[in-house]
């Protein structure tokens, strides 16, 4: 390329630090709109490391099935004992969301350059991701995916609060211990506040990725 030729010969010029001949052999203002040029070509090999829409997509439908997932084992968990109150409930789903969702990031950034002879997955994980590119951080780097999950961490402890205090007056109100078992009514109602909760946080989620 031409670009290459110049920087090597703008290169030459310093190396022999000889400055009289820069303006007989380089013109400098040719360099930086040739530079210029090359940033605002559509063929650009950098703009296709770009996260794309569909990138984005298989972003915010992959987080609908971690979110998917989650809720079906904290029902689980509840339905065994293993949750028995509101705030535990919002707490495990965040825990789970994020041990889920950071265990595929893991995944899909594992580290290639290590090949066994009879085992070929350097394909495999470039089709990987390839197809999950917005989790991938060589190019994209970590801040996106640290701010999913902070948002996630952030937001899932406001129902927590608000329950906690308003636990807290009912039973100064009242000035009796519930049952630390939940019921079977509040085994509903906690399913169902979770998933109204968690879907409106996974749609605002979603929009901030469309946008970051």
């Amino acid at each position: 390329m031409q670009f290459d030729h110049d920087i090597d010969k703008y290169n030459e010029i310093f190396s022999d630090g000889t400055t009289d001949k820069i303006k007989e052999k380089i013109d400098l203002a040719n360099i930086k709109s040739k530079l210029i040029k090359f940033e605002n070509n559509p063929n650009n090999p950098y703009l296709q490391l770009s996260i794309s829409y569909e990138d984005r997509l298989v972003f915010i439908i992959t987080t609908f099935f971690i979110r998917y997932i989650s809720l079906i084992l904290i029902q689980w968990c509840v339905d065994i004992n293993i949750i028995r109150s509101f705030e535990e409930g919002f707490i495990y789903y965040a825990v789970l969301y994020i041990s889920i969702f950071w265990f595929f990031v893991l995944f899909v950034n594992i580290d290639n350059s290590y090949k066994i002879d009879y085992i070929d997955m350097g394909n495999t994980l470039n089709s990987i991701r390839s197809l999950f590119y917005y989790f991938y951080m060589g190019t994209n780097g970590i801040t996106k995916l640290l701010v999913h999950s902070s948002l996630i961490c952030v937001i899932i402890f406001i129902p927590v609060i608000l329950n906690i205090k308003k636990q807290n007056n009912y039973m100064e109100a009242n000035d009796i211990k519930e049952d630390p078992i939940i019921s079977y009514e509040d085994r509903k109602k906690l399913s169902k506040s979770l998933s109204l909760f968690t879907i409106f946080l996974w749609i605002l989620t979603s929009i901030i990725a469309t946008k970051f």
